[in-house]
């Protein structure tokens, strides 16, 4: 939340700071532009990504077509059914 309010709000807020201060006000919005520009790089959206691995949706394999291999190795027969 507060990435997303320095990308929306950092540059107006530095472009309204800078308005009375006429030769030091286009140091201060140049600044503020290459800093906001640094907010929106594709780096800034991967370093504020959740930390946690997002979910993978998996789907169920028949056992039909897992090999048999791989159903020994998990204890199941060759009908998906747990091995007891």
């Amino acid at each position: 939340v507060t990435l997303w309010g320095l990308r929306v709000a950092y540059l107006p807020l530095a472009v309204w700071a800078a308005w009375d201060r006429w030769p030091n006000g286009f140091l201060i919005v140049g600044l503020a532009a290459a800093i906001a520009g640094l907010l929106w790089t594709r780096a800034a959206f991967q370093a504020t990504r959740d930390l946690e691995p997002r979910r993978v949706h998996v789907k169920p394999v028949l056992p039909e077509m897992a090999p048999a291999e791989i159903l020994d190795h998990a204890g199941y027969d060759e009908r998906g059914r747990k091995r007891s």
